[in-house]
């Protein structure tokens, strides 16, 4: 679920578990990553999310167990 803007994601992005719960929101500027807002689990318990702030930071990824699967690191909004 998502905004367009000149052909750009732009404002709130959120992502669904299979079973309809929100599973990561995020905050993009002109099409680039800018703020990691929250990350749940599939039964909707808040996780840590990572620190993207500004377009500077990391974005965390989940197994279905909740072990970090993945740490993604961002600057200027752009994935590195």
């Amino acid at each position: 679920e998502c905004t367009y803007s000149d052909g750009f994601v732009d404002g709130v992005w959120k992502y669904y578990h299979t079973n309809g719960q929100v599973w990561i929101e995020q905050i993009f500027r002109n099409g680039k990553n800018w703020k990691v807002v929250a990350n749940y689990d599939s039964t909707g318990r808040q996780r840590d999310a990572g620190t993207l702030e500004n377009g500077e930071g990391s974005l965390l990824l989940y197994d279905k167990d909740n072990s970090v699967r993945d740490t993604l690191f961002f600057l200027n909004g752009v994935q590195y």
